[in-house]
């Protein structure tokens, strides 16, 4: 089922090169998100909160599919949607807003088309560091993988209760797959 979100809706988000969810409290108190008599934000209002944590318009966006289900014992909006030749995936608590889990992958039919500059480990890592707030060297595991013709590292980091897992083009420095969860 498709929803429809008012195309001449502001999305005010701060730019950022890779959704975060260190801005998912700030969103919510700009919205004043209306929590029903039951607890419940309705299914707009996740879809609102979403785009804006992508830095997105409803009109920049493909396919957004969102439904009910339940994570680890939370009712969520499990939200879907392409755009800029990913597909994104959000996890929305539907008491109160706060982003659960989030997460981006490149399809691979577009890998030959991404364009940057190689990257070392080091480099790597640095690229890393500068997506996640207070992380440091240390809390960054990463590993060099041949996944069919891309070299890519792997890698996964947990930072305040928040794991991280990605994985980069080698030949680009391009995240080509991006996924956070909140374990606070």
């Amino acid at each position: 089922m498709q929803s429809q979100i008012d195309d001449q809706k502001e999305f005010k988000g701060v730019k950022n090169v890779i959704p975060m969810d260190n801005r998912t409290e700030q969103q919510i108190e700009q919205h004043d998100v209306k929590v029903e008599k039951s607890g419940i934000i309705s299914k707009e209002q996740a879809e609102i909160i979403v785009l804006e944590n992508a830095d997105m318009e409803a009109k920049d966006i493909s396919r957004l599919k969102t439904k009910i289900e339940n994570y680890y014992g939370k009712d969520i909006y499990d939200i879907e949607f392409y755009a800029d030749n990913k597909e994104y995936n959000y996890n929305v608590d539907m008491y109160g807003g706060e982003i659960l889990a989030m997460d981006y992958e490149i399809d691979k039919k577009y890998y030959a088309k991404l364009s940057g500059k190689p990257v070392d480990e080091a480099g790597a890592i640095e690229l890393v560091k500068a997506q996640i707030p207070n992380c440091t060297t240390g809390d960054i595991n990463l590993k060099l993988e041949h996944d069919d013709d891309y070299l890519q590292y792997e890698g996964r980091a947990q930072v305040n209760g928040v794991l991280y897992e990605f994985t980069i083009d080698k030949n680009t420095g391009t995240f080509v797959e991006w996924k956070w969860k909140n374990h606070k």
